[in-house]
């Protein structure tokens, strides 16, 4: 390398002569021979270098202070720093070496730049020598410190330090042995897990292995069970050993003989401590030959130890077990095969448990005080689950005082505490117990990891990089890159349990890793010892250690005002808030860098002194806004890596090609993030000749030109291209070129443009492609069969091929396929996925094509697929149906798909994806939606408490309270019991994924199939097992629960006894169901009953559905009644004359008639005679579509002869052929009745030519969603028929032999009463009317049959078609809604269901899902109901100010079937009847709607909801029934006939729904602390006042209503009462809904913690209240309802500080305000729609001020205005749909002007007593259904009965009220 110098040298004086070299200075001529010897000293100096590297690798420094072992520390440090003066002398010589080769390559520039240059680096030549002299004499001082001080570092020494480790270790580990079972948290499943395989019956001997990072517990939970006395008895003898590091077999040999000989002296005496190993072996074998038994061998770090000791531990089929615990995956893997059990860290619930049991051990119950709440929770999230450092810190806290500031100080400095105080010694210890095992090259790459972040994600490719920019990794040779060798070091990183594996590659590859936090402190605080490598984390710091290797900013980059230490090797900027000027000042003191990462840095330009970088390796600039690189990049002649992504460079310098070291090359401009066009990244331009890059593997992206293909044949190493601007004429070199890189596995190509046509014939396999990505147009628009021959290929990707055939069955061959993405590559209508097909694929993306209408999966394809993306397939109107068979997918990303798609998701389609767990639909322009496409690959771990372990403690808190004494008479039983129960986490997680399939079967299979009993027989047994395993699962939470009750201590006591009877019948109960589970398929297969796709398509009989359609369809015209007006609107749209092909539908619940009204135009001979041609086909719910097409032709085509003999085998799109040839030119009428989902329609759209004839297509439906398929206005909604029409019309059946159909009188009474059961459904009315006309008109008779009704509609066949037609809407149902529906009849006949009731009902069930994403269950519950209504299932019959339904009703009879089927399936009852006197105690859900004191026992355990509408019940009825229902989720006791809570209320521990509403409870007792999963707590009209500061435990309400109603009319200030809540209610994190509070100074500025609330009422608030309230409402992003309610009416409320709130619908404000003024913020309240004004004292008529308010929809002013005038201008309120106005005393004129309050609906004045006249303006309100007159003057009401009466004429309801009378107050 030395030459380079004299080629320099010999330039300049060829340039300048001897003269001028000489005045340059001698010198530097006499120095240039000395230099030339440089090359034999640096070789000498490298050799010194690698024997240090290797030494100071073997003797790091003991852990563990003691003896000389702070001198060796002392030594060692010396080494270390020799060995870096040695590299930095090493890295000088490279530098300057490459920097003269610079020197003379760079002749064309300035001359004196070039002779300053060569002057300035002779001085640095010159002082090399001195530097060798100095590193050489340092070296030989080290020796001679050694031997002054005595220093050993032999063998002898190497052995004494591990000696001293593993005493420490042994140590920790005896600890751990040590724990006391009643200290552990959590793991009781892993407990369970390795209790029950110690004792299964086995007779070979097994080996067993607790794998898990060093500090997670694994020797403690090996203890606890080793210790356990039922473990004890299960074998003939135990022995347990810690191996450790530096174990001696021959001591581990003496300690098992030591433990398993009893004769322990015998044994020493015989000399056994001089025995040989051999010996020692052979004296255990004979020990262990018959006997069963136990050794657990604590601490194993590698398998040699295992080899030997095997022989030992003979296997003599005894049931001997062997346990393990080990660090190291390779270790574990020595176990049988499954039973390895591999530790996770805590979940947060356990952790702050541990935390708190240890450092608050003195106070009562282990509190955290609030004080300390937030800095001991950082310090919980810090230690991330990891049990030593938990035990540790909080032990080491429990010491100091309970004082704030101390707490702070020491969080704040917790990483220095880990690696200073010898407290928490024990944490820096054993996890460096771990980073010392490593060997030298594998610790220096862990080092490394620990410049990153926090909880930094490590990217495979990035870090392993990195490792080889630094040296890091060996170079093997034989073929094996060093890339492949840093991935080994990963791999065996993560089975060191040191890096976690967090994300992996389609090929199942780790690809992105995490390091605990804690792993990383501690490997931090080592890394800067050894002056490894620095982390700048934190502001403040001014100066970095001129020390430094490495250097990571991660934040207060800016901060530092002195970074120059030349030692640096590494520079990681991660702080984006650097100036540029930073940037390039400090990079100038890093003359030896080998990597520099400047990603996301604020640059616009490469740092000139990054040319100057000679021994650079590495440099990132991606992420920046750096445009050019300049030329002077020739001198970094060793980079290897040179990373320009996402940066703005388009184009590279020539001087590039000269970087032969380059080995990954990246450079891009990205133009769409999303990947979805041809020019998503921009080309680079690559000038000159590249094939000098010899050693390239990754090129990315170039663009491609014809000199560019040819020359990539010359890079052979060649593992990654991306090549862009690709053309026809390059393909064949470009191929070419690629059959010479052998091991290329990841090819990117790019067509130039959208028309270029790549014809690819000329593809050759290349054998180990993995990744291909092609973008461009195929020749022919077909796919090369080339593609099959892809052996390795595992990911494609597709883009804007232009292929006309489906190419899925082409690529379905490659067999090896894990990622498939399409983008624009299909031009065609249909995708197909046959069975069998892609069975490795996980993830599939199809996008942007445009004719794609229909995507084919067939059950059995891409069985394996966890991730589907639809995007922007705008063609594409329904979900897939065949995803319902991937039941492996895991998510779904749906992204600018059509509306209807999402619409069809949410609703027809739901059940399709109702097994997808997560699904995102995405609006690519939102922004929040870009968020997501970047952020959806995140981890997210879910955090549960485990509950088995709450037992667990309780049995200890039982026996260190009580003794062992007592413990024994409480029974043996329950000690011994106590280990079992820790098994049933794992058990009870085996038994809900068994309930979920269960449920899910029944889901799919629950609607009955029509005659067949076997199969209905057989499927009630799966729903009675699904019941049990329910049942256990509910169990075991309540005895969980009840566990950790904290009730008096005999309390406690007895309850643990009784229950312990309950945990022990667990296992058999377990064993019971899973026998019955498999009797179950045994009985499926005995019967032949077939419950699979066969019987789903049969599950409802098509030949029943189509026969009903055509009774209704050959009913006469002359037996329909009602319905007039719709049969008149549907002739007169079938009529028009429109030439658009037209849709029609008509819409209702089943049985209302749609198919007889359509049939009724459809035979009409004047509609008839206006079409061509016209067909009827019913499509029903199991309709073909082919055999659809088929039958419209057989109607359609006259000459049927011709045609039958060939249109039976057509296929579909054949058939849709024949139908549009024959349509084209005709005006055709086709009805399709019957219709269930819209996919029928959108296959039939396209048979059903738009010719512009005028031609007419009619639907009929039961589901709004297909009815909105129709053209705007085209929808006819059927209602039920009037009473006079459904009197008629029953008369006409029913009495069709008697003269003019008249109803006898004696039966007119019952006749009457089934009229009105019908409530107007016209196929209730015909059936049960036509059965009648057949019986006797008897009056016994009739009056049997009416109260047997409800029997006779599901037993009497006569009736079949009402249950048919009303079932086949129920069994339509998604199973999710299906259990919803059910729950709707458990209520009274024409109750008014209440949407806020029945949805927090369903969420106290479990039926609602938590689909998180921002939207609650309450939200998605509401959803429910909405599809529920578009099924017609429910009518709403009521709706709010905003138009969202409020109250729903449910049609009688629907409610008698459905009933019916809930009573069958045992999902609930609903008890009416004063004859039964028992509910059966198989009963789920049980509603008393009358005559509950003649029940004579409710004694079902199994119930879950319990809801009492019968108010006459006597209290102690209630409190004796519920003593029975332990497991109750909801107790609705609402009116009920109480004056106190039952007791047995606070012992329903799974209660998530309680309701004393309505009752005359006055108190709430503190025990309701114990119902810890309580979502809503309903008191409203009840008489409690105070709520017990217990409330404030219930963690999970959801909502809490609470209060005394005093004016039921709402006038007065007081008419409700506040209710007061004690204590801190700031742990209520889960409420939405609070009413009605008392308002307090705590209370108020508590509220600001509950930022999920959405509801709230808050009264009694004074001003000085008013700034601390409205600070916390704005924490409330989704509030939406608020009340406020002064203290009294003297309390000026000062509204100045109201700040808007962005989601606020409904306000009521009641007190004064001051100065009698609005505050002009109500204004800005957009969406407010409701607001309530009361006794604000306003001196100015507000109107006004409300008139902005675009939003409102009701407006009441209670006592609002003291003025005597209110305008209403025209053009004010144009929504508002109620007003109210009351109370307001010098009220005498409302004036109303023409054009005003255009949409209301209710008026209402009240006690407005100086309005003397009727509002003139009324008049103009044409739109006003209601006026309410209350308290009103004699004068006004005269006026307007008569002078004014005119006025309000139009006005269909007036009703008049005097609030003193008694009538009226009812009303």
């Amino acid at each position: 390398m030395a030459d380079a110098l004299f080629v320099a040298l010999k330039k300049v004086a060829l340039s300048l002569g001897e003269g001028a070299l000489a005045r340059i200075g001698t010198e530097v001529v006499e120095a240039a021979p000395i230099l030339t010897d440089f090359e034999h000293s640096m070789r000498q100096v490298e050799g010194e270098l690698s024997v240090l590297h290797a030494f100071v690798g073997q003797v790091r420094a003991p852990r563990g202070a003691g003896g000389d072992d702070g001198a060796f520390r002392a030594w060692l440090d010396q080494v270390r720093d020799v060995a870096h003066e040695v590299e930095d002398v090493v890295d000088e010589y490279a530098y300057l070496t490459a920097q003269a080769a610079a020197a003379a390559a760079d002749s064309g520039s300035f001359f004196f730049k070039r002779k300053f240059r060569q002057v300035k680096s002779f001085a640095a030549w010159q002082r090399l020598p001195a530097q060798i002299s100095q590193v050489e004499a340092r070296i030989r001082r080290v020796a001679e410190m050694r031997s002054r001080y005595g220093i050993e570092v032999g063998e002898v020494d190497r052995s004494n330090k591990l000696q001293n480790s593993s005493h420490i270790l042994s140590s920790m580990s005896d600890s751990a042995y040590l724990t006391d079972s009643s200290e552990i948290v959590g793991h009781a499943g892993e407990i369970g897990r390795l209790t029950q395989w110690l004792l299964e019956e086995k007779q070979d001997r097994t080996l067993i292995a607790v794998l898990g990072m060093g500090g997670l517990g694994k020797t403690t939970i090996a203890s606890s069970v080793y210790k356990d006395q039922k473990i004890r008895r299960a074998f003939d003898c135990r022995a347990w050993v810690t191996v450790s590091q530096t174990y001696q077999v021959e001591e581990l040999l003496r300690e098992i003989v030591t433990q398993l000989m009893e004769q322990r002296a015998s044994v020493a005496s015989a000399g056994f401590m001089t025995m040989s190993r051999m010996r020692l072996v052979e004296m255990i074998q004979g020990c262990l030959r018959d006997k069963k038994y136990l050794i657990v061998l604590d601490d194993v770090w590698d398998k040699d130890a295992w080899l030997f000791l095997n022989h030992a531990f003979v296997r003599n089929n005894c049931g001997s077990k062997v346990v393990i615990t080990t660090r190291r995956k390779d270790v574990s893997c020595l176990a049988v095969h499954g039973r390895v059990i591999e530790l996770e860290t805590l979940n947060c619930a356990e952790s702050w448990e541990l935390f708190c049991k240890k450092a608050f051990r003195a106070l009562k119950d282990n509190i955290c005080p609030k004080n300390l709440r937030s800095l001991a929770e950082g310090i919980v999230e810090k230690c991330q689950g990891l049990p030593l450092a938990l035990v540790t810190i909080g032990s080491t806290l429990s010491y100091r005082e309970l004082d704030e500031q101390e707490w702070t100080f020491f969080y704040n400095q917790l990483s220095w505490q880990l690696g200073n105080n010898p407290e928490l010694s024990w944490i820096s210890n054993v996890l460096n117990l771990s980073l010392d095992d490593l060997p030298s090259h594998l610790r220096s790459c862990f080092l490394y990891c620990s410049l990153f972040p926090e909880d930094y994600w490590i990217k495979r490719k990035l870090i392993a990089k990195l490792w080889i920019a630094e040296g890091l990794v060996e170079d093997r040779g034989d073929g094996t890159t060093m890339e492949e060798v840093a991935e080994h070091y990963l791999a065996e990183l993560t089975q060191r349990s040191l890096l976690q594996v967090i994300a992996r590659n389609a090929n199942g590859r780790p690809r992105t890793f995490v390091m605990h936090d804690l792993v990383r402190e501690v490997t931090s605080i080592t890394a800067e010892k050894e002056k490894f490598g620095v982390v700048q984390s934190h502001l403040g710091s001014t100066q970095v250690s001129h020390d430094a290797r490495r250097l990571c900013i991660q934040k207060g980059a800016g901060s530092e005002n002195y970074l120059a230490s030349s030692h640096l090797r590494s520079f990681i900027l991660l702080d984006t808030a650097v100036p540029s000027s930073w940037i390039c000042d400090v990079s100038s003191h890093f003359r030896l860098l080998r990597v520099l990462s400047l990603r996301f840095a604020n640059i616009e330009q490469v740092p000139s002194v990054v040319t100057e970088l000679y021994n650079l390796r590495y440099l990132d600039i991606s992420y920046t806004k750096v445009k050019q690189i300049p030329s002077s990049f020739r001198k970094l002649v060793h980079l290897q890596v040179l990373d320009l992504r996402f940066s703005c460079v388009e184009e590279l310098p020539l001087e590039i090609t000269t970087l032969t070291n380059l080995r990954h090359l990246y450079v891009c401009v990205v133009h769409d993030l999303q990947e979805r066009s041809l020019n998503c990244f921009s080309a680079t331009k690559i000038p000159g000749n590249i094939s000098g890059l010899k050693n390239l593997q990754a090129l990315h992206t170039v663009s491609a030109n014809k000199d560019l293909v040819s020359q990539l044949g010359n890079l052979t190493l060649m593992r990654s291209l991306t090549v862009m601007n690709m053309r026809q004429s390059y393909i064949s070199d470009f191929w070419n070129s690629l059959t010479k890189m052998p091991n290329l596995s990841c090819l990117f190509v790019f067509a130039s443009d959208m028309d270029e046509i790549l014809n690819l014939r000329f593809l050759k396999p290349l054998p180990n492609l993995k990744f291909f990505w092609l973008a461009g147009k195929m020749e022919g628009g077909m796919l090369p069969p080339i593609f099959s021959r892809f052996e390795k290929l595992s990911q494609l990707k597709m883009d804007w091929s232009g292929l006309k055939k489906d190419p899925i069955e082409s690529f379905s061959h490659i067999s090896t396929l894990v990622d498939l993405w399409l983008y624009g590559a299909y031009g065609g209508e249909h995708l197909s996925f046959c069975a069998g097909w892609f069975p490795r694929l996980k993830s599939l993306q199809l996008a942007d094509m445009e004719h794609l209408s229909c995507i084919e999966i067939e059950d059995g394809a891409m069985m394996n697929l966890h991730h589907l993306e639809l995007v922007r397939l705008r063609n594409i109107m329904a979900v897939p149906r065949g995803i319902k068979y991937i039941r492996t997918l895991h998510q779904m990303f749906l992204t600018d798909m059509p509306k209807e798609l999402v619409e069809s998701l949410r609703g027809s389609d739901r059940h399709i994806v109702q097994h997808v767990p997560n699904i995102h639909i995405i609006d690519s322009s939102d922004y929040e939606a870009e968020q997501t496409l970047e952020q959806r690959a995140c981890h997210q771990k879910s955090v549960n408490a485990n509950m088995a372990d709450a037992l667990f403690v309780v049995l200890k808190k039982v026996a260190h309270c009580l003794g062992e004494r007592i413990l024994d008479r409480i029974g043996t039983d329950v000690v011994e019991a106590a280990p079992m129960l820790t098994d049933f986490e794992h058990s009870i997680k085996q038994i809900e994924a068994e309930l979920s399939i269960l449920q899910a079967f029944i889901g799919e299979v629950g609607a009955q199939k029509v005659g067949d009993k076997a199969f209905n027989a057989w499927l009630d047994q799966v729903r009675e097992v699904a019941h049990e395993v329910e049942d256990i699962i509910d169990e075991y939470a309540y005895l969980a629960a009840e566990a950790v009750d904290s009730g008096s201590f005999f309390k406690r006591k007895f309850r643990q006894i009784k229950n312990f009877v309950a945990w022990q019948k667990f296992s058999s109960q377990i064993s019971q169901v899973q026998g019955r589970i498999q009797r179950l398929g045994e009985m499926r297969n005995r019967y032949g009953i077939s419950a699979g796709e066969i019987d789903r398509s049969n599950k409802f009989r098509q030949h029943n559905q189509l026969f009903m359609s055509e009774s209704s369809y050959l009913t006469d015209n002359s037996e329909i009644v009602g319905n007039v007006d719709e049969i008149g609107r549907l002739t007169q749209w079938l009529l028009e004359d429109k030439q658009e092909r037209t849709l029609i539908a008509i819409f209702g619940m089943g049985g209302l008639g749609k198919t007889t009204i359509a049939s009724s135009c459809f035979k009409n001979q004047k509609i008839t005679i206006t079409f061509n041609c016209h067909a009827w086909v019913t499509v029903s719910q199991t309709y073909q579509v082919e055999e659809l097409l088929r039958e419209i032709i057989n109607q359609l085509i006259d000459q049927r002869a011709s045609v039958a003999s060939g249109f039976m085998t057509m296929s579909r799109m054949r058939l849709v052929e024949v139908i549009q040839c024959y349509l084209r030119d005709k005006k055709y009428f086709i009805v399709l009745d019957d219709v269930w989902d819209k996919d029928a329609w959108l296959f039939l759209n396209y048979a059903f030519v738009r010719n512009n004839c005028g031609s007419k297509v009619l639907i009929t439906t039961r589901r709004k969603d297909v009815s909105s398929l129709a053209a705007d206005n085209y929808v006819i909604e059927l209602k039920s028929l009037k009473h006079d029409e459904s009197w008629e019309l029953f008369c006409k059946k029913a009495f069709h032999t008697l003269k003019d159909n008249r109803c006898p009188e004696d039966l007119s009474f019952f006749a009457e009463k089934i009229v009105a059961k019908c409530q107007g459904l016209p196929l209730a009315i015909v059936t049960i009317g036509s059965t009648l006309s057949y019986c006797e008109f008897e009056e016994q008779g009739w009056a049997l049959f009416y109260n047997q009704l409800s029997w006779q509609l599901a037993n009497n066949p006569e009736l079949n078609w009402i249950s048919n037609v009303l079932n086949m809407s129920l069994n339509d149902l998604p199973s999710y809604l299906r259990n919803c529906f059910l729950y709707c009849s458990l209520y009274p006949e024409d109750y008014k269901i209440r949407r806020k009731v029945i949805s927090k009902l369903w969420i106290a069930e479990g039926f609602v899902e938590d689909r998180g994403d921002g939207m609650t269950m309450e939200e998605v519950a509401n959803y429910y109901l909405r599809e529920l209504t578009q099924r017609c299932l429910l009518q709403v019959t009521e709706s709010n100010a905003y138009g969202r339904p409020r109250i729903f009703v449910m049609h009688d009879l629907v409610r008698e079937v459905t009933s019916v089927i809930a009573k069958k399936e045992q999902f609930g009852i609903a008890y009416g009847d004063a004859g039964i006197t028992q509910v059966s105690r198989e009963a789920r859900r049980l509603s008393i709607q009358r005559g509950a004191i003649s029940l004579n026992s409710v004694t079902s355990s199994r119930l879950r909801s319990f809801i009492l509408f019968d108010p006459e019940v006597p209290s102690s009825w209630i409190h004796d029934a519920l003593s029975h229902f332990r497991l109750l989720r909801v107790l609705c006791l609402r009116f009920a006939n109480i004056e106190q809570v039952p007791s047995m209320v606070t012992e329903l521990y799974n209660l998530r729904y309680l309701d004393f509403s309505h009752t005359k409870v006055k108190k709430i007792p503190a025990s309701f602390a114990k119902l810890r999963n309580l979502q809503v707590l309903e008191l409203r009209f009840s008489y409690v006042e105070e709520l017990p500061l217990e409330i404030t435990m219930l963690t999970n309400l959801r909502h809490l209503h609470v209060s005394a109603v005093y004016d039921l009319q709402e006038r007065s200030l007081d008419c409700f009462s506040a209710t007061k809540i004690p204590g801190n209610i700031c742990r209520l994190k889960n409420l939405q809904a609070l009413h009605i509070v008392s308002a307090t100074k705590d209370l108020v500025s508590q509220l600001g913690n509950l930022t999920l609330l959405r509801s709230l009422a808050i009264m009694k608030v004074r001003q000085s209240y008013i700034a601390e309230l409205w600070s916390s409402l704005t924490k409330m992003p989704n509030l939406s309802r608020l009340l406020i309610s002064a203290f009294d009416m003297e309390e000026i409320l000062d509204l100045k500080m109201l700040k808007p709130l962005p989601n606020l619908k409904f306000l009521w404000l009641a007190g004064k305000l001051e100065a009698g003024v609005l505050p002009s913020i109500f204004s800005k309240f957009e969406k407010l729609a409701w607001l309530k004004m009361d006794w604000s004292g306003l001196k100015k008529d507000p109107i006004i001020s409300f008139s902005h308010m675009s939003s409102l929809v009701d407006l009441r002013l209670y006592g609002t205005y003291g003025g005597e005038q209110l305008t209403f201008c025209a053009g004010w309120f144009p929504k508002l749909k109620s007003l109210q106005l009351a109370d307001m005393e010098l009220l005498n004129w409302i004036e109303i002007e023409d054009g005003t309050l255009i949409g209301l609906h209710h008026l209402e004045l009240v006690g407005l007593g100086n309005l003397k006249a009727v509002p003139a303006g009324i008049k103009y309100i044409r739109s006003l259904h209601q006026i309410f007159l209350t308290d009103m003057s004699n004068g006004f009401i005269q006026r307007l009965q008569r002078s004014d009466n005119y006025i309000v004429q139009h006005i269909p309801n007036i009703h008049i009220f005097d609030s003193s009378d008694s009538q009226a107050g009812r009303n």
